[in-house]
């Protein structure tokens, strides 16, 4: 799931894709980050399928950003269901 957000307000939300069933669930805020989404969402991911985890989700939560965070949380997302 991915939620942007302004001044405490949910102002557009997308639905996971995924079942809810997850064996780890993460939530990351994030505020002007576009340079950081990619590489930090690649990380995460090598390490979760290294030790084998099973089914995970990230969950970006954009506070406003001002930047094309969004736009690179929804470009991440078409490649990723686990977002």
């Amino acid at each position: 799931m991915i939620a942007k957000c302004s001044e405490g307000r949910i102002i557009q939300a997308l639905p996971p894709r995924m079942p809810t069933t997850h064996a780890l669930s993460l939530v990351i805020p994030l505020f002007n980050e576009e340079a950081t989404l990619t590489p930090l969402f690649e990380q995460i991911k090598a390490v979760v399928e290294a030790q084998r985890l099973g089914p995970f989700e990230v969950v970006f939560i954009d506070d406003g950003s001002t930047d094309d965070s969004w736009a690179r949380i929804e470009t991440l997302k078409q490649a990723h269901p686990e977002l």
